[in-house]
């Protein structure tokens, strides 16, 4: 009997792993849209006063690097097949990480962009969405410090989040 009841859960066992997979993959590279050629970026209006005056435009070149260095587009000055527009909504620093002191052991800084992203060749995978990321810093260092490089840590999240929803239309 217990013979008989171990090879049916060997049965049973080896039937499911078998039956079941799973598959990875990643959606850089991996159009949605295979008739796009190229994309136009527009740059990104800095409207929050609190963001640094020259912003709009380094995010906008970091949009443009991403498309360029991980998608089969090319760039072009203006009516690409994709578009992309938008704005910084937000700029936001705050603390976090409270200690018993009430103390702040480290603020974050919170960026917020609203892309305008339109589809010429499919306009249903056109897509008007904020995007909000986030980036910790220690307390005792000063903004101005660190601001270049959590921007530049922002601002791959935040690529990355717009090449997702490009390739995939999550």
């Amino acid at each position: 009997m217990r013979a008989l009841l171990s090879i049916l859960i060997l049965a049973i066992s080896f039937h499911l792993l078998n039956s079941c997979k799973v598959t990875y993959g990643f959606t850089d590279g991996t159009p949605a849209c295979s008739e796009c050629k190229t994309f136009s970026v527009e740059i990104f209006e800095n409207s929050n006063p609190n963001a640094p005056v020259n912003y709009g435009q380094a995010f906008t070149e970091d949009l443009k690097d991403a498309l360029l260095n991980r998608t089969k587009y090319q760039l072009v000055t203006e009516n690409g097949d994709l578009q992309f527009e938008g704005k910084i909504t937000g700029y936001a620093i705050t603390p976090v990480s409270i200690q018993n002191n009430e103390t702040a052991a480290q603020n974050r800084l919170t960026i917020s962009i609203n892309v305008i992203h339109k589809n010429i060749v499919k306009d249903s995978l056109s897509f008007n969405q904020t995007f909000r990321r986030f980036a910790d810093y220690p307390s005792d260092q000063d903004i101005n410090s660190v601001q270049t490089v959590l921007l530049q840590e922002i601002n791959e999240q935040i690529t990355q989040d717009i090449l997702n929803k490009l390739n995939s239309n999550w």
